[in-house]
């Protein structure tokens, strides 16, 4: 069996986060079901090419899992950070 965690950040004061125990041989995708998370955010598109990591690094829906993985579920950003960030000094040199 593999003791899995599951992350999701859907703003940025309130996090989603499941731990799970599943079989040996499960796969990003079953984690993400198994968490449940549609349920409680079915706005989440964890489908997507990209939004999906373990630890930090960006795999596929198909990945295998291993014990103690962190399965990171990632949202689309509001602006780009270069957008964000001269919004603001805009606002810092008023």
């Amino acid at each position: 069996m593999l003791r899995i965690e599951v992350v999701y950040a859907a703003s940025p004061d309130l996090a989603f986060r499941r731990a799970l125990t599943l079989p040996a041989g499960s796969r990003v995708a079953d984690a993400v079901r198994a968490a449940g998370l549609a349920e409680h955010y079915p706005d989440a598109d964890w489908t997507r090419h990209g939004n999906l990591g373990i630890f930090g690094v960006r795999v596929d829906a198909d990945h295998q899992l291993r014990d103690f993985d962190r399965v990171e579920v990632y949202r689309s950003l509001a602006q780009h950070p270069m957008q964000a960030r001269r919004a603001r000094a805009a606002r810092s040199s008023k």
